[in-house]
């Protein structure tokens, strides 16, 4: 299927705009300097977005879903649910790791932008949070996990996003070259309470 002229544009200033975003940060890139990038005139971005905080949340959505192809493709190789819920943590935190500046810009224009981020994250919590209780209750039903109420599943999921939100953030406000095979024995020992 060929894109439309309209999504070519779209994507060429998402593009562009993603790369100011990790140089400058997000208060720092103005409307101005993604239509010179783009070698568009600034009407046509406004045309295609209200503001710069509108193109920043579509490249978040470009980042998100690649990570998401990413975690997708990485789970559906694993035959195992322990091994899935492992894979999963490890391909999102590798993922993040890959996508350092922006978590960084997120991080940073938390307490200037404080609402904006938040919807953010909420909105990506809330797709980690469907992924994993969906990983969990397949686990359950195919006899891998412990038998578990909506409640406790959905409690489960809250603690362990709890826990990879944690770790990255110790990781990036640290600066550490943390490794994944800590991780890997962290997720055995956090793991280890679902297992039949």
């Amino acid at each position: 299927m060929n894109a439309s002229k309209d999504q070519i544009v779209r994507q060429e200033i998402v593009d562009n705009a993603q790369v100011l975003f990790q140089q400058f940060g997000l208060k720092k890139t103005t409307m101005d300097e993604i239509a010179e990038s783009c070698g568009k005139a600034k009407s046509t971005l406004y045309h295609y977005f209200k503001s710069k905080e509108q193109v920043f949340t579509e490249v978040i959505a470009k980042e998100k879903n690649n990570l998401r192809t990413m975690i997708i493709n990485a789970v559906d190789k694993e035959s195992d649910y322990v091994d899935k819920i492992k894979v999963y943590f490890i391909v999102f935190f590798t993922g993040i790791e890959s996508r350092v500046n922006l978590y960084r810009i997120i991080k940073k224009e938390m307490k200037s932008n404080q609402q904006f981020i938040i919807n953010l994250l909420d909105a990506l919590i809330s797709d980690e949070k469907t992924f994993l209780t969906d990983l969990i209750n397949s686990g359950i039903k195919n006899n891998r996990f412990k038998k578990m109420s909506n409640d406790e599943v959905s409690g489960f999921v809250e603690l362990l996003l709890a826990a990879l939100v944690g770790i990255i953030n110790h990781f990036y406000i640290r600066k550490d070259n943390f490794n994944t095979t800590n991780l890997d024995k962290a997720l055995d020992i956090i793991v280890s309470g679902m297992v039949v």
